[in-house]
């Protein structure tokens, strides 16, 4: 089912997206939020996670 194991940021970027999942009726955090929450200094290095959870399995991001 799943590809690789995760790194333990790759985990943490995971456990925010299924709880944000939960407290807002199944909806996908925006890449902007996942910065936020994170520091990123940008969404690009959110969408770089989200990429590779996808690829690894993790997450199917959604197609807008």
């Amino acid at each position: 089912m799943f590809d690789d194991e995760l790194t333990p940021a790759q985990q943490r970027v995971l456990d925010y997206i299924v709880g944000f999942s939960d407290r807002h009726g199944g909806r996908f955090p925006r890449g902007s939020q996942i910065a936020n929450e994170f520091g990123f200094s940008s969404s690009s290095s959110a969408y770089e996670h989200l990429l590779v959870l996808e690829r690894k399995g993790y997450v199917a991001a959604p197609k807008d």
